[in-house]
């Protein structure tokens, strides 16, 4: 699998992916959804500083792009908040205009029903940029703290696994394994259902490994992984 550049200088072919991402999830919904996408690629196109990855504009500047008044951004904006797709970075004080950040992870996993319309090549693009990211994130480390213990899995509790995975970490499990359902272990192989076939070839070509080490805790006679879409 080609591993894309991150987001940021020459990364003209990832940015056009999301962009194509937002476009996708918008066309195959509601009027009100559609014109919320529009709006968002219209925003991101224009103003969003894709090298610092970060979208600094006023509301009053927003109003002026869409048209429409500023009550309408405020609306606007906190319903984008509240999927996932935009996220504070730095708070706005003492006349000082807030930094937004795109949730790209959030992004494609809200899109991922509508990605085969696009083709079966944005499987291996998309997961490509989440796993980027996913190394590219900064890991602190506070010495003055116990770690947290792990958490027990009891034998054959599918439920126990999915809280391990959960405490490995919170932002891949809610993006790419909290919605992965048991179905049977049968001659040493354990298979999930993923609830789409894009989130399966996914978490069986990247996140594999964790999953079946984890899984191995409840079930100790598993050596294989099967993921069904």
């Amino acid at each position: 699998m080609a591993i894309l550049k991150r987001i940021g200088k020459k990364s003209s072919s990832t940015k056009y992916d999301i962009l194509a991402c937002i476009a996708a999830h918008g066309l195959s919904a509601d009027k009100t959804t559609q014109r919320q996408t529009l709006r968002l690629i219209a925003l991101i196109t224009a103003r969003y500083n894709w090298l610092g990855n970060e979208l600094k504009i006023g509301q009053k500047e927003i109003a002026r792009l869409w048209v429409v008044d500023t009550r309408t951004v405020k609306r606007e904006v906190a319903r984008l908040k509240l999927k996932g797709w935009l996220e504070v970075r730095h708070q706005g004080a003492r006349g000082r205009v807030t930094t937004y950040k795109l949730n790209i992870e959030k992004i494609i996993s809200s899109c991922q029903p509508q990605l085969s319309n696009i083709g079966p090549d944005f499987v291996q693009r998309l997961g490509a940029v989440v796993e980027q990211k996913e190394q590219s994130k900064v890991v602190n480390v506070d010495f003055g703290q116990t770690a947290a213990k792990p958490v027990p899995v009891r034998e054959g509790s599918w439920g126990d696994v999915m809280a391990a995975m959960r405490q490995v970490n919170p932002t891949q499990f809610e993006s790419w394994l909290a919605r992965l359902d048991f179905v049977n272990v049968d001659a040493h192989i354990l298979t999930l259902r993923a609830p789409s076939t894009f989130v399966a070839n996914y978490v069986q070509s990247h996140l594999s490994d964790m999953v079946l080490n984890t899984a191995k805790r409840a079930f100790t006679d598993v050596r294989r992984l099967r993921i069904v879409g």
